[in-house]
């Protein structure tokens, strides 16, 4: 799930967007760096990104190289290790990017159309991006919530495309099956 699940809480606006960040920084084994580097030898890709309406894991990998680019995948996945250092950074980021925004004139006709659109008030409108308090505002222990109620794959779906039969793919993602349901309102 992704910003749809914090249109009730404009408190937290941005929550999502941060969450998606977090989840491409350090695992419980591995630091960014070592994944990145990983990822590199293999010529792989793997990310996270909050798409709007859901939370987007992305991955890419030649043939050969998809068990080790799926136990990355994987490990992203399951072990994220949300740190104060990557919060304040990301933070920080955020709040510049949100500073550059008003001088792009893209940026503003975009914001200004969605009000137009969704109304002042609406949490769509603020909700993705969130401001420079909002952001402020966002916590470890909200990313950290965020990631605990909302990702399970009782919301999940997966869409393959490559050189790889079904079964295959299949046999690949089986730790998927692991994976703990959980409730998740949207």
């Amino acid at each position: 799930g992704g910003s749809d699940l914090l249109l009730n809480n404009t408190a937290k606006a941005g929550l999502a967007g941060i969450v998606g960040r977090m989840l491409n920084e350090d695992t419980e084994k591995y630091t960014s760096e070592q994944i990145s580097a990983e990822l590199q030898k293999l010529g792989s890709n793997v990310s996270v990104f909050d798409g709007g309406d859901a939370m987007l894991y992305s991955a890419s990998s030649l043939t050969k190289n998809l068990d080790k680019t799926l136990a990355l995948f994987q490990e992203r996945l399951y072990h994220p290790k949300f740190t104060t250092d990557a919060l304040d950074r990301i933070k920080k980021q955020t709040i510049q990017g949100l500073k550059n925004a008003k001088t792009q004139p893209a940026n503003v006709a975009s914001t200004v159309f969605e009000k137009v659109l969704y109304g002042l008030d609406n949490p769509r409108v603020m909700v993705s991006n969130g401001t420079e308090a909002t952001i402020n505002s966002i916590t470890l222990e909200d990313v950290q919530k965020f990631y605990d109620n909302n990702f399970s794959p009782s919301v999940a779906s997966v869409v393959i495309v490559g050189d790889i039969t079904e079964a295959d793919a299949k046999a690949k993602l089986a730790f998927l099956n692991s994976w703990k349901a959980k409730p998740v309102t949207i």
